[in-house]
């Protein structure tokens, strides 16, 4: 949560992509790729989770996330099965 310039609703819809920063001259001079969102939003989708801001411009905007507790990931599952040693041939 922060006091600063707020996020348009326009810009909500967008801040989300990759490369894509909010359209406000007064942050024109602060340096960015516009990517901290996008991976942010990447990490939390791909553990079920969901990502949105509310913001009022001049007031300040807040960011949330939500991701369930008893998820394993499809990365973590994948790294476990490498780890399972083959069954042996019966002699």
């Amino acid at each position: 949560q922060d006091s600063g310039i707020g996020i348009s609703d326009e810009d909500k819809t967008r801040i989300f992509k990759q490369f894509v920063r909010a359209n406000d001259s007064r942050i024109d001079n602060v340096k960015g790729l516009g990517l901290g969102l996008s991976i942010t939003r990447t990490m939390v989708v791909k553990q079920g989770g969901q990502i949105w801001v509310e913001s009022e411009m001049g007031k300040g905007s807040t960011f949330y996330f939500t991701i369930p507790a008893n998820v394993e990931s499809e990365a973590y599952v994948r790294h476990t099965s490498a780890l399972d040693f083959p069954q042996t041939a019966e002699l």
